[in-house]
Formats: structure tokens, C-alpha cells, sequence
């Protein structure tokens, strides 16, 4: 008897622990599942790098309690909502009390975090509900210098339609225009440019003039066509001069680059200007790099075959010095006043 009674405890033990595991297994699952929706993140966007790190997967507008939400959660869903392009939740969440200009910890809005991840349609929603178009976050970045980061010209056209300010700068001096500049996006730059030529605005101030030349020798040293685009779109000048006198076209040469050279001379680049402290042309410089296309195209382009440096040298007597038979014939057919040409044919 004692055995059947033993029995029946421990079939009904059994029935009891089998329904408390299944609890605690479906409270650990849920609970994970929470953890991991905690801790998601968007899709990584190198353009949105600064944004807040808190934008966390907003929660389903049945899971919020409107009793606990306002001012708090709901705030937080809202930046949330708007790093992931989630525009139907940041509607929900603006009818029952977000605060559309509501800030995350290092100054983002709403609006910042869209344009710097590329959400068109949530950052035309923001600007439709009144979001400020000019608020900086920390950084001091506007959400237009966020679009052009993300590199969205859609979303920077809507920004300017809504007065975004072209001039403003974030902490580190940079403008809009600044880091269309520094992406290479020749488009940015000219809707920017063109629109702070329209506005009148004075809060644009563009970069001292040998910055320009600066990086305009950079990117022909680097053969950075998109670069030295925008920076012409910008207004850089393609004759302006390094500290020693340098111009892109001379850097160009010295690096051989034909390419860059071309679209150099074909925005108006001068083949003649010397450098200060050699007094050597761009012509020069190719002949003694046996850099024979970028000669040609030099030549092509007007430049000078007798010019002389400093010392004497010509393009012609650096070629004989350092046999570039190819450009001593391209010097010779273009009027070089020099026998230099044919001592080179006897060297071979």
C-alpha cells in the first residue's frame, strides 16, 4: 500500500515540475528575446559614426504603456523610431505625446539621426511635423551635415527647401560644404554652393584660399578626380599656388598622372606658371619624370618647349640628360630651339 501511495506522490510531483520547467523555460526565452531586442542596432552606417548608440529597435505601439510613456519611454522609442527609418511607430508615437525635438544624451534629435542614416521618408515626415531643421547635436552637426555624410541628395534637397542653414559649422569648423568637399561629391557641393549664392547667407564663410589649393594639390598628388571636382565646383583655383609656388597641374605631372592633368587643363589650368623656387614649369617637370603622355597632353595644351628654369634647364635638356627619347620627340616635332633631340637619337 505504502508503495502505490509513493507512486501516486511522485506521479503527482511530476505533473506539478513539468508545468513549472515549461514556465521558467518560456520566462528565459522571453526574457533573452527582450536582451536582444535591447541591444540591437541599425545597420551599420559609417555616415551616422557620433550618432547616439542607444537606437534600440522602438517598441510596437502595443507594447507601450501609456501610463508610463510620457516624457520617458516614449521620448526614447521616438529617436529610436527615426534611426530606423521606422516612420508609421514616430507617427504613433508624435500622437500621443513625443516630443519631436526631444534630444538623446549626446544631442541628436530626431531629425539628426534620420539624415545621418538615410531615411528619406521618416525625414520628410519630421519636417512636415515642425522638426527643427537647424538643431546641432553635440558635435555641433546639423542634420544636413548628417544627409551629406550619408551621402542622400534627396534628403539634403529637402533640407534646404526647409531653410536648413548651408553656413553653419560644427565644432571641428566644418560646414556642409566642407565635408561634400572632403567626400567627393561634386553634386553636394554645386546644390550647396548654388543655394548659398541664392540665400544671400553670410553665415557661409569658405575656407582661406590656400586651403582650397592645398587640397587641390592633395588630390592630384592622390589622383582623386572626384575631389578635385568638387573642390572646382567650389571655387578653388586651378592656378592657385602651394607655400612653394606649386600649382595641382604641377603636382599632377610629378606624379604622372594623365588623367588629372587633362581635367586640369580642361578647367583652365595654366601649363606656363613656374614654381618659386626652381622656376620649373609643369613641362619640365613631366620631361624629367618621363612622363611622355602628360607631355603630350602639356603640349597639346600650349605649353612653352623652351622654357628655362632657374639654372638654364629646359624640358628638352632633361630629357637629353636622362635619355626620354619619347619626349625629346615630342619636344623636337613642337619647335624645341635646341640640336639637344638628335645627340639623344645617337645615344641608342
Amino acid at each position: 500500500m505504502s508503495n502505490i501511495a509513493t507512486v501516486l506522490a511522485l506521479g503527482g510531483m511530476k505533473r506539478t515540475l513539468v508545468p513549472l520547467v515549461s514556465l521558467f523555460a518560456i520566462t528565459a526565452l522571453v526574457v533573452y528575446s527582450k536582451y536582444r531586442e535591447a541591444n540591437a542596432r541599425p545597420d551599420s552606417n559609417p555616415s551616422a559614426q557620433g550618432s547616439s548608440a542607444f537606437v534600440n529597435p522602438p517598441l510596437a505601439e502595443e507594447d507601450s504603456v501609456p501610463g508610463e510613456e510620457i516624457g520617458g519611454r516614449i521620448d526614447t522609442d521616438l529617436l529610436s523610431a527615426s534611426a530606423w527609418g521606422r516612420t508609421s511607430i514616430l507617427l504613433s508615437l508624435v500622437s500621443r505625446g513625443a516630443q519631436i525635438n526631444a534630444r538623446a544624451d549626446n544631442g541628436d534629435t530626431a531629425l539628426l539621426l534620420a539624415a545621418a542614416y538615410g531615411h528619406a521618408e521618416t525625414v520628410d515626415a519630421l519636417l512636415a511635423l515642425g522638426a527643427d531643421v537647424n538643431a546641432k547635436n553635440k558635435l555641433g552637426n546639423t542634420a544636413l551635415m548628417e544627409a551629406v555624410g550619408s551621402g542622400r541628395l534627396e534628403i539634403v534637397k529637402a533640407l534646404i527647401v526647409k531653410k536648413a542653414d548651408v553656413g553653419a559649422k560644427n565644432i571641428a569648423g566644418s560646414s556642409a560644404v566642407d565635408l561634400a568637399l572632403g567626400n567627393g561629391r561634386a553634386d553636394l557641393v554645386q546644390l550647396l554652393t548654388k543655394h548659398t549664392a541664392i540665400s544671400g547667407s553670410t553665415s557661409y564663410n569658405p575656407r582661406v584660399p590656400i586651403d582650397k589649393t592645398m587640397d587641390l594639390n592633395r588630390a592630384a598628388s592622390e589622383g582623386n578626380l572626384q575631389s578635385i571636382r568638387a573642390l572646382l565646383t567650389a571655387g578653388a583655383d586651378v592656378n592657385g599656388r602651394s607655400p612653394n609656388g606649386r600649382t595641382a597641374l604641377m603636382t599632377a605631372a610629378l606624379a604622372g598622372n594623365t588623367q588629372v592633368v587633362d581635367l586640369l587643363l580642361a578647367n583652365g589650368a595654366n601649363p606656363n606658371i613656374t614654381d618659386y623656387k626652381e622656376g620649373r614649369t609643369a613641362l619640365i617637370i613631366a620631361a624629367e619624370g618621363g612622363h611622355t603622355e602628360v607631355a603630350r597632353s602639356l603640349l597639346k595644351a600650349g605649353a612653352d618647349p623652351n622654357s628655362k628654369d632657374r639654372l638654364g634647364e629646359t624640358a628638352m635638356s632633361n630629357a637629353q640628360r636622362l635619355n626620354r627619347v619619347q619626349i625629346g620627340r615630342l619636344l623636337k616635332q613642337a619647335g624645341v630651339k635646341t640640336p639637344s633631340y638628335d645627340q639623344i637619337l645617337r645615344a641608342q
